[in-house]
Parts: C-alpha cells; structure tokens; sequence
C-alpha cells in the first residue's frame, strides 16, 4: 500500500522559528502568493524598487516584540528558499524573526512574522565562523529545491 504525496504547500502564510543550540535558530515558512504580489504591488505604487526577499532577525530579550523589536542582522533569501538556519544568535536571549520584502531604499514590508524563542544560555565561545550570520553559507535545504 503506497502513501499519499505529501503537499508542497499548505495555504499557510507564517514563519515558525525553533532553536537549535545556543548560537543557532532555524525557521521555516510558507507565504501565500497573494500575500506577496499585494506587497509587491504597494511597493510599486509608493514607487518603490524592489531589492530583495529577506529575514530579519530580532532581539526581543528586553523588548516588547510587538511595540519595539531590536534589529540584529538581515539575512538575504535566495532563490525559493523555505528554512534557513540562522547562526551567530547569542546564548541565552529572545529571538524573533520576520520575513519581508526589502525595497532599494530601505523600506521594509513583512510578509510574516514568527513566534518567539529564547536560546539556551552556555558559557562556551560561539563555535561559528563569525562571517556565517549573513553570509547565507548555513542555508537550510529548502522543499523547493531538493
């Protein structure tokens, strides 16, 4: 008896974060083609360029994440990217993660923002290159590229 296929995609538009180890997080994502083509186009009506997909990674640890989340890095999507693991967090904080359009200025539109995770606290040296945060050099295997 064989087992049925497993969908590509669900209809969900969120991103969901976990925690790896103390210096990493991973998320994953699906967002609805509406969802994006709606911001894309409030992008073209502002006159905005289109840079690139992106996440944008949060310290939350001693902010309200709603009211005022703390920007730590941006990671650059490639491709049709569904997970990434993100390296270079701190031990022992909270983190949050949004997934976005980046216009050329510097404009910001989320498309979906995570839960949040807090990291283990360890005293050991973070055992990554430095380089790997937003290098992209840890990107996850995505559904749409295996």
């Amino acid at each position: 008896m064989g087992h049925p296929d497993l969908p590509h995609y669900y209809g969900d538009n969120k991103i969901i974060l976990m925690v790896r180890d103390p210096w990493t997080i991973y998320a994953y994502w699906e967002v609805k083609k509406d969802i994006e083509d709606e911001a894309r186009e409030k992008m073209r009506r502002r006159g905005l360029d289109i840079s690139r997909n992106i996440l944008r990674v949060y310290d939350v640890t001693e902010n309200d994440p709603d009211l005022d989340p703390k920007v730590v890095f941006d990671l650059e999507l490639n491709g049709r990217a569904g997970d990434w693991y993100i390296h270079a967090v701190r031990p022992g904080r909270e983190w949050m993660v949004d997934i976005g359009i980046l216009s050329t200025r510097g404009d910001f539109f989320r498309l979906a923002r995570s839960n949040a995770v807090r990291t283990p606290v360890h005293d050991m040296p973070y055992p990554y290159d430095e380089n790997s945060a937003t290098s992209g050099l840890f990107r996850g295997a995505s559904s749409f590229e295996r």
